[in-house]
């Protein structure tokens, strides 16, 4: 199996939000349409976050590349986004960064 890793430089990393950070990963854990964190592995220099790797690229790029998409598959698309969304704040999270792309 092949993962993507997000090494974090320990250097100036603030502690709670690493643990809140951490927290958040391992609570939405199980939904399909989230990046699922599998491991954590600190060393003297760095965090790193083993994940899932996502090798589809984002939406805004593959609309950029391919042009219109049909109205069933971009609503397809929404119920995911949207599923997504209902999975994390039915456990009290909210997402504070979504972007229309």
């Amino acid at each position: 199996m092949v993962y993507a890793v997000k090494r974090l430089d320990v250097k100036g990393l603030n502690n709670r939000l690493l643990r809140s950070e951490l927290a958040t990963l391992k609570a939405v854990r199980g939904h399909p349409n989230i990046i699922r964190l599998v491991e954590v592995f600190p060393t003297e220099r760095a965090v790193c976050l083993i994940m899932e790797l996502a090798t589809g690229g984002d939406l805004d790029a593959r609309l950029e590349k391919g042009g219109p998409i049909a109205e069933e598959t971009a609503r397809g698309y929404t119920r995911q986004v949207a599923s997504a969304l209902q999975f994390i704040h039915a456990k009290g999270i909210a997402h504070r960064d979504m972007k229309p792309e």
